[in-house]
């Protein structure tokens, strides 16, 4: 979306919505809000440290920031 007019749901808005990878927002992208949000924001959600995020099936949820593992340096 790139205005509240895209949007299909009436009453519904079109705000951004980052997308995470190892806990860190990389990509910002759009989308109308969705009946099926289990959140808007951050503070929507109930578990300590969970981000509102959006998802590839545009569709809001709390998800908590994936543990990223660094391969150890390979010695010779």
């Amino acid at each position: 979306c790139k205005s509240d007019a895209d949007c299909e749901h009436e009453g519904s808005l079109c705000a951004d919505g980052p997308t995470t990878v190892c806990g860190e927002a990389v990509i910002i992208e759009f989308a109308c809000f969705v009946p099926e949000d289990e959140c808007r924001l951050d503070g929507d959600c109930e578990e300590p440290g969970a981000k509102c995020v959006l998802g590839h099936d545009a569709v809001r949820t709390c998800q908590l920031p994936e543990a990223c593992s660094i391969p150890e340096p390979i010695e010779d």
